[in-house]
């Protein structure tokens, strides 16, 4: 009897290990399932993300285009404000007499005596230089009278139309320019060469562009007027003294030999 109720057992136990391996299929079938399942909706999210990136995207652009607006009417305004600015400068410095002495001290350092007859007569301030007038030299040199010119305008006193202003010009010693010039000058004529305008003219340069020449410093009264709105600077003596430093020394020099002799 043990024997039939072990193999009815055995038989039993066979029985239910194909269940059982049935009930393994089912439940990895199941999870596979269920895997597949949660898989979906994500794929669903990436394709809702890629729609969203895509919406986003366009509003970029339209973020991008407003800012450019922004940026271009920001610089419009700017330039509007330094045109304005300009303008206003430019009124200012027409009633400026500062800006007249500056204007013409950087015309004549430049050698653009058009410019400087925006603000002082510049045939009268040859014509008033004993020197310069009897020089008969061409613009090229007349440039080196002032390539190494420097200032400085420490007081402006305006009075209606008239005003005076003290300045410090700098410039090459011409004391020794001139006295180094007749030197060479006298030397020629001594020797008994006879020494054509331009000779003299070519004597005149070297000197000029003799960079072991010293510069001299000044400070003169410069005077100004007002003519039709414009502050311009008076040619006379003390500007010329001012703006070749040591010359009316040098003539005066020359003066007294000639004299004596």
């Amino acid at each position: 009897m043990e024997k039939e109720e072990k193999q009815v057992t055995k038989k039993e136990e066979v029985k239910e290990q194909p269940a059982k391996k049935e009930e393994g299929k089912q439940e990895t079938t199941k999870k596979e399932e269920i895997k597949k399942e949660e898989k979906k909706p994500v794929e669903k999210k990436t394709e809702t993300a890629k729609t969203q990136s895509k919406k986003t995207e366009p509003k970029k652009e339209e973020k991008k285009t407003k800012s450019k607006s922004i940026w271009g009417i920001i610089v419009g305004i700017i330039l509007i404000v330094a045109l304005v600015i300009g303008i206003v400068c430019t009124i200012a410095l027409q009633d400026n007499p500062t800006s007249s002495i500056n204007g013409m001290l950087n015309a004549l350092k430049a050698g653009d005596f058009a410019k400087v007859e925006e603000f002082v007569n510049y045939q009268e301030v040859i014509q008033d230089s004993e020197f310069l007038a009897s020089q008969d030299v061409n613009e090229e040199t007349q440039k080196l009278f002032f390539d190494r010119l420097e200032w400085k305008i420490n007081e402006v006193k305006k009075d209606a139309n008239v005003a005076t202003a003290q300045v410090e010009i700098t410039n090459k010693d011409y004391k020794v320019i001139i006295s180094n010039y007749m030197q060479k000058a006298l030397k020629a004529a001594f020797g008994g060469e006879s020494m054509t305008d331009q000779e003299m003219e070519n004597y005149l340069i070297e000197e000029l562009k003799n960079q072991e020449v010293q510069t001299a410093t000044s400070t003169v009264t410069i005077q100004l007027e007002k003519v039709d709105g414009e502050w311009r600077v008076i040619a006379n003596d003390n500007l010329i003294n001012g703006l070749m430093p040591g010359l009316q020394e040098a003539i005066d020099t020359l003066n007294t030999t000639n004299v004596s002799e």
